[in-house]
């Protein structure tokens, strides 16, 4: 029993020690991470300035590089669009399009990906969107915790008429998404005003319309839920609203 009982204090002691070691080695590479001269300051870097072993699909948009508690990064945004298979005779060939983003850290002296996404628009006959909004990406700390939130947006759409296009916001932060979901604002009549605020963008609680066009002045300009906020620190859904609001107006053709 005696022997027993020492074999285990020793055991409990050595695992204490390592727990104890490990924890000292990460504080001092979080330190030395957050001892950077450019910790938490992101930089819009252009295509030229990307390393040799980051690729890019499709037509760069844009790249933001910074170092935070993960260690250094680079997070890159890009588009594409692509011919589909030929429609009948009546139609025009079909297009899709596609966003893309990409995330990487440097691990063992090179950039290494740890997060991509795609999200498309597809088999449009008409009038293809599918880009992100110029402009609306942000790096941030929101929450002062030492890692990065990226915010992108972008929107989608096929149409042939002045009807809104989708627009998607997305604020992640150490690989959590959190997500607003709707429609931008476009004038399709004289003497519009747009009238989006923090206040009133979200249509959460607000009842559906049966008419077409009363349905499409309700929603609007406006995301469908705040849910996919729930549980983040408060100021994420106080800056999406604000970034929400200020892209939600959509300018024909930009």
């Amino acid at each position: 029993m005696n022997f027993l009982f020492f074999i285990t204090t020793i055991f409990i002691l050595y695992s204490c020690n390592s727990t104890s070691d490990k924890d000292s080695k990460s504080d001092l590479v979080t330190e030395k991470i957050a001892a950077d001269p450019n910790f938490m300051k992101p930089q819009k870097i252009s295509m030229q300035e990307l390393p040799s072993e980051i690729t890019v699909v499709g037509t760069f948009n844009e790249a933001w590089k910074w170092t935070d508690s993960l260690g250094e990064n680079i997070f890159l945004l890009s588009h594409e669009v692509k011919k589909d298979s030929p429609g009948d005779e009546f139609d025009e060939q079909p297009e899709s399009g596609f966003v893309y983003t990409a995330h990487y850290l440097m691990k063992e002296g090179k950039y290494r990906t740890t997060r991509t996404s795609t999200d498309d628009e597809k088999a449009c006959s008409f009038d293809l969107l599918c880009n992100f909004i110029p402009g609306s990406t942000t790096i941030t700390d929101l929450d002062n915790n030492g890692y990065a939130e990226i915010k992108y947006q972008f929107a989608k759409a096929c149409r042939s008429d002045v009807s809104p296009a989708s627009m998607i916001l997305v604020l992640r932060e150490n690989g959590k998404n959190h997500i607003l979901i709707g429609t931008r604002w476009v004038s399709y009549a004289d003497g519009m005003t747009f009238n989006i605020t923090e206040v009133n963008a979200n249509l959460d609680g607000t009842r559906k319309l049966a008419d077409e066009m009363e349905e499409l002045e309700r929603s609007m300009g406006k995301y469908n839920s705040e849910y996919q906020f729930s549980g983040a620190p408060p100021a994420f859904i106080a800056f999406a609203r604000k970034e929400w609001v200020k892209y939600a107006k959509e300018n024909m053709g930009e």
